[in-house]
């Protein structure tokens, strides 16, 4: 028994330490982003590989535990080995867990995992991120595990608001602002603020007032009791977004000469941007003089043509807007052409009315043009013809009393009716003779009354008549 119970023990040895060498080095890598921003997603490589000695490594487990505040998005995984995984619902928070059976040495499995930060993390929130292994032979604990530290950096816009407005007006007259705010992102914008409020003049004394204020366009701002300052709030305003907005303010009367600067200014808490907070526009109060001075011939004949002259002008002290003239024409005359002789470009209408308009005619100028009609043929004689132009602007006319002007023609109705017969020289007793007769008018107008008489020659008597 002495010699045996050695031996036993050397075989129980042995057979401790074959099993103690059966040795693996499972080990785990994971890699992400330092920074991220809210509303974004964050995605993590993690890498589970068997460096040995040993050819297998059983029962191989990767474990992953989603940190609080982020949630699942997807997992994929690529390499020589199968793992099985069970993963949390898509937008929730939990862990993930695979599990692969085996792994071969030096086999290398990467995982990719994606998780979403939400819309409202607030800038330096800090996530943790661990990835562990383990293996029933893994004899190094000490690369069992792997982190990232992931912190939302400032989560930024780029907010601008734009507005726009007509650069003149008359006064008493109501004046429409378009206004625009646009998010160019990247982030979506957050605790978003306008403000317009409507200006006094330059100089002073006669404030613009609110005729009214709505929304056209884009997500739904909160604009309470809309007044002198319109003021409009938003507490998210997506990435890419517009919104629109009119405002409608009436400029005084009596307020002639006189210039009003409209600024709207937006505030957003997270857009370091302030190049284009802030827009305006200016209105000026014209106050112009446009009149109208029309001429045309003493006297016309029925039938020919006649030119108006009619000069359009401004006699300031500002430029007007939009200055133009109307002519309709009497029934008796037939519209051929408008031509502009001189003064800025206008841009001209013909028929029974005639207009042109000269888009800004400036203080002290004048356009000329030539307006060309027909006279009808039938215009009885003597008949007075009386035309009236008009002008009108945009802008503040300041004297009424040369606003119209009217010409007058007297028409000659100058007829030339003449007649031509003719017959044979001879013709045989017993026979009928034919006479043709030719009446014609070679005046310009109508001929009135007009009465063929012709008397038959002795022995001849009446046979017909019939007019060609």
């Amino acid at each position: 028994m002495k010699a045996f119970r050695p031996a036993f023990f050397l075989l129980s040895s042995l057979l401790f330490a074959s099993a103690a060498f059966a040795q693996s080095d499972i080990f785990v890598t994971k890699d992400g982003p330092s920074n991220t921003t809210a509303g974004s997603n964050i995605v993590y490589t993690i890498t589970v590989g068997d460096s040995g000695p040993d050819a297998t490594s059983p029962a191989v487990n990767m474990t992953d535990a989603i940190p609080a505040g982020l949630t699942f998005v997807s997992l994929d995984q690529s390499g020589p080995d199968t793992f099985i995984c069970s993963k949390p619902d898509v937008s929730t928070n939990g862990t993930v867990t695979c599990d692969a059976a085996s792994m071969n040495l030096n086999d290398v499995q990467t995982f990719t995992l994606t998780v979403a930060v939400p819309g409202d993390a607030a800038n330096g929130t800090f996530y943790f991120n661990t990835a562990t292994v383990s293996s029933s032979n893994d004899f190094d604990s000490e690369n069992d595990s792997s982190s990232v530290g992931t912190s939302t950096a400032p989560s930024t816009a780029d907010v601008s608001i734009t507005k726009s407005g007509p650069s003149a007006t008359p006064p008493d007259t109501d004046v429409t602002y378009t206004i625009t705010l646009t998010n160019f992102g990247p982030a979506d914008a957050m605790s978003v603020s306008w403000t317009d409020t409507l200006p006094n003049s330059i100089p002073a004394s006669s404030p613009e007032t609110l005729v009214s204020f709505n929304q056209t366009s884009g997500p739904t701002f909160n604009c309470p009791s809309p007044g002198a300052t319109v003021t409009c709030s938003l507490a998210t305003f997506p990435a890419g977004s517009a919104a629109t907005f009119q405002l409608v303010g009436h400029i005084p009367a009596g307020s002639d000469g006189r210039t009003y600067t409209n600024v709207a200014t937006q505030t957003t808490s997270n857009d370091p941007n302030s190049e284009n907070d802030t827009a305006s526009t200016t209105v000026t109060v014209s106050s112009a003089d446009v009149g109208v001075v029309k001429s045309a011939p003493a006297n016309a004949n029925a039938g020919g043509t006649m030119s108006y002259i009619i000069t359009l002008s401004n006699g300031g002290p500002d430029a007007a807007t939009n200055a133009s003239f109307t002519d309709a024409l009497p029934s008796q005359e037939t519209f051929v052409s408008v031509i502009q002789n001189t003064g800025p470009a206008a841009t001209c209408f013909g028929g029974q009315t005639v207009s042109c308009n000269v888009p800004v005619l400036g203080n002290l100028q004048s356009a000329q043009f030539t307006v060309n009609v027909a006279i009808s043929s039938s215009t009885p004689n003597g008949t007075l013809l009386t035309n009236t132009a008009t002008s009108t602007s945009e802008s503040s006319d300041s004297n009424t009393g040369n606003n119209s002007s009217s010409a007058s023609t007297t028409v000659s109705a100058n007829a030339d009716v003449a007649v031509v017969k003719s017959g044979p020289a001879t013709a045989t007793a017993g026979t009928n003779v034919s006479y043709p007769i030719v009446v014609t008018n070679n005046g310009l107008a109508d001929a009135s009354s007009v009465a063929l008489v012709d008397v038959l020659p002795a022995n001849t008597t009446f046979v017909s008549l019939v007019q060609n």
